[in-house]
């Protein structure tokens, strides 16, 4: 159990990081490499981005997919629709900051 929340708290290849577009699919400059590294780029990311990659799936699936957090991820298709943008935004902060604070505990 402690193998897996460490592997999902790892920071994974560039190549493999989560790379925030643009609604209109643009690359932002901005990718992350680590759940904590994605909370903290959330944190000053444009709202239509974080929104267009919410509603997509694009975070669930990367948290699954890539960092293998099937719970967290799963979790994250719970948030209910209907938010502003930065509602959502700060929806997503929370779940973020509970996660890795539950994760970084059971690690120590």
């Amino acid at each position: 159990m402690a193998y897996q929340q460490e592997s999902i708290l790892r920071n994974v290849p560039y190549e493999n990081g989560f790379h925030f577009n643009t609604p209109a699919g643009n690359y932002t400059g901005t990718t992350a490499v680590s759940l904590e590294d994605f909370r903290d780029k959330l944190k000053n990311m444009d709202t239509q981005s974080v929104a267009y990659h919410y509603y997509r799936g694009d975070i669930q699936v990367w948290v699954n997919d890539v960092l293998g957090d099937n719970d967290f991820a799963d979790r994250l298709c719970f948030i209910q629709r209907g938010m502003t943008e930065d509602q959502l935004r700060a929806e997503l902060m929370g779940l973020l900051n509970r996660r890795l604070g539950d994760l970084k505990i059971r690690n120590k």
